[in-house]
């Protein structure tokens, strides 16, 4: 919560209407101890102690919708056997974005398949994004090995429809990618650091790659925004005691119920 403002009930206002409390969702990720109907765990998060969703976003950091992970019903099943959870994923989030022009659209691997690209090409949507190597029907095992490339080299195939591209660009690692849009070419170069001569130095690296980074970061970037809106002390102080003060009433129910000899009605969870 952005503001926050403390009222007592014993004090007289005036007549003004009690102070309404303004709420503003600011994290993605609701962190709980305990389990709840939806909780899962996926990969692409840290803590398994959270409530999972996935995010479209545009470039600078607009977000355009969103999708919370709620078990097995998030996704049509026949959706989830036939792109996987992060392709059936992009299918609902694509669903609700304008595609009378043409529009690009950027994943990471977790959501990058060529069934999904396949289906977006058909929507007038082009693909970019990184690409697990077992997604890539065996092609990338064709691919030269990572220490027979130097890097800034770039190498690819094309299907044979002519629809995706799969590049294996060599920066300090293998990149891996799959698109609909773009290719190797135009190549241009970036900035990386070169732990030899322990300098700045060019890198070769394909258009996907150049479009890849350019248009990757707009949920990145609806983090940082997110992390500028800070907690403030007295907050943390308020929700500590109040977290404390409802553990001690719960404690000290148990203890009377136990007294009494009544049967608990009251669950604390």
């Amino acid at each position: 919560m952005k503001s926050q403002q403390f009222n007592d009930k014993g004090a007289k206002h005036g007549g003004e209407k009690k102070a309404n409390l303004k709420k503003k969702v600011l994290k993605s990720d609701i962190c709980f101890q305990h389990q709840i109907p939806y909780e899962t765990i996926l990969t692409i998060q840290a803590k398994s102690c959270r409530i999972k969703k996935f995010a479209l976003a545009a470039p600078d950091g607009l977000v355009l919708d969103f999708l919370i992970y709620t078990g097995a019903d998030t996704v049509p099943v026949e959706d989830k056997q036939l792109y996987g959870l992060g392709g059936a994923v992009v299918k609902l989030l694509v669903g609700t974005i304008p595609t009378a022009k043409v529009t690009h659209f950027c994943t990471d691997r977790y959501f990058t398949g060529r069934a999904i690209l396949d289906y977006l090409v058909s929507k007038n949507v082009f693909l970019i994004g990184t690409v697990m190597t077992n997604r890539t029907d065996g092609i990338t095992g064709s691919f030269p090995k990572d220490t027979d490339m130097e890097r800034g080299s770039t190498i690819s195939r094309r299907h044979e429809d002519g629809k995706a591209c799969l590049v294996k660009w060599e920066d300090k690692k293998s990149v891996p990618l799959l698109s609909s849009a773009f290719g190797i070419k135009p190549e241009s170069s970036c900035k990386r650091w070169a732990k030899e001569p322990r300098e700045i130095v060019d890198v070769r690296h394909p258009a996907i790659v150049s479009s890849n980074n350019t248009y990757m970061g707009g949920v990145d970037m609806m983090y940082r925004l997110i992390s500028t809106w800070t907690k403030k002390w007295t907050m943390r102080v308020f929700t500590h005691f109040l977290n404390m003060s409802t553990c001690n009433a719960w404690i000290m129910y148990i203890r009377h119920c136990k007294q009494c000899k009544v049967t608990l009605k009251i669950d604390f969870i």
